[in-house]
């Protein structure tokens, strides 16, 4: 469920940059069929590329680092605060606090890492 309510907020920013874009520069032109077609792939792309994971390697000291980091800052910000209000975040099946009724963790979290634990059998344990 959070990694859904991310996805939405990813493709509402995508949606709002792009709608603002036509807005500026499309909105009084007379192309009707372009302008269609704009809003139409607006609506496609807004959907495609919050699924989309680019690895991009910045070097240290250049100009692009700052704003990199203040997007990978503000990124994980509100993956955090989305995994802080859901009321339902470890409810959903699979998760670790509903597996077998215990609340010993193990699996895979939201964020797709993979804590120090190990599944035996079909409950879950600490690995020793």
């Amino acid at each position: 469920m959070v990694r859904f309510m991310i996805y939405l907020l990813e493709t509402g920013i995508c949606l709002s940059l792009l709608y603002l874009a036509y807005w500026l520069f499309l909105r009084n032109e007379t192309y009707f069929n372009f302008n269609r077609l704009f809003l139409v792939g607006s609506i496609v792309l807004a959907l495609a590329v919050p699924v989309l994971h680019l690895s991009i390697k910045i070097q240290l000291g250049s100009s692009l680092e700052s704003p990199a980091r203040g997007v990978l800052k503000f990124r994980q910000s509100y993956g955090e605060l989305i995994r802080y209000i859901d009321a339902d975040f470890g409810t959903e099946p699979g998760s670790r606090h509903s597996a077998g009724g215990s609340s010993s963790g193990g699996g895979m979290d939201e964020g797709g890492l993979i804590p120090n634990r190990s599944r035996h059998g079909n409950y879950w344990s600490s690995g020793n």
